[in-house]
C-alpha cells in the first residue's frame, strides 16, 4: 500500500485569513450618535458632559474606531476631544464613516497584528470575498509582514503567487 504524503500540510506555511482577522479583531467601536440631541445635533455643553461622564478606561490599551451612525454634522473639535481622552488612556483612535466601518476595523486589526508569530516564517495570505477586504487591506498586510517574514505569498497553498522572499 502506497502512503500519500501531504506536502502542503508539512510545508510549514502559516495561513493568514484576512476574513478571520476581521472577525477576531480586538477593535472597539465608539458611536457617538447617542451623545447628540435627537441623534443629530451636537450641543456643546451636553456633548462635553458626555465626555466628562464617559468611562474612558474601558478602552485602555485598545484600538477604538470612532464613528457617528446618524446623519449629523459633527464638528472636527468633537473628534479631537474624543481622541484626546482616548490617548489619555493609552488607546489608539481611528475615525471611520459608518459605511466604511468594517474596512477601518480590518485596517486597524492589521496595524495591531503582533509580528513575532510570523518572524522568519513562510506566510500565505488567503484571499476571499468580503466587502471589507479591499486592496487597501492587502497592501497593509504586505507592508506589515514583509519586515519580518521569510516569504510572503497570496492565494491558496496549492496555487499561490509569491509576493516577497527574503534573500
Amino acid at each position: 500500500m502506497e502512503i500519500i504524503q501531504n506536502k502542503v500540510a508539512e510545508s510549514g506555511l502559516i495561513n493568514l485569513s484576512l476574513k478571520e482577522l476581521l472577525y477576531q479583531a480586538d477593535v472597539q467601536v465608539l458611536d457617538i450618535a447617542g451623545w447628540l440631541y435627537e441623534g443629530i445635533i451636537l450641543r456643546e455643553d451636553d456633548f462635553k458632559s458626555h465626555i466628562r461622564s464617559y468611562l474612558w478606561s474601558r478602552h485602555s490599551g485598545r484600538t477604538v474606531v470612532l464613528t457617528c451612525s446618524s446623519d449629523a454634522i459633527v464638528p472636527m473639535w468633537a473628534w479631537m476631544l474624543i481622541s484626546s481622552k482616548l490617548e489619555e488612556h493609552q488607546a489608539r483612535s481611528i475615525y471611520s464613516d459608518p459605511q466604511d466601518l468594517e474596512k477601518t476595523k480590518l485596517l486597524a486589526a492589521i496595524a495591531d497584528l503582533p509580528l513575532e508569530p510570523y518572524r522568519g516564517q513562510r506566510v500565505l495570505i488567503n484571499g476571499c470575498q468580503h466587502p471589507a477586504i479591499t486592496p487597501a487591506a492587502f497592501a497593509a498586510i504586505t507592508q506589515r509582514l514583509q519586515t519580518v517574514v521569510r516569504s510572503l505569498m497570496y492565494g491558496e497553498a496549492c496555487s499561490n503567487v509569491p509576493i516577497f522572499k527574503r534573500k
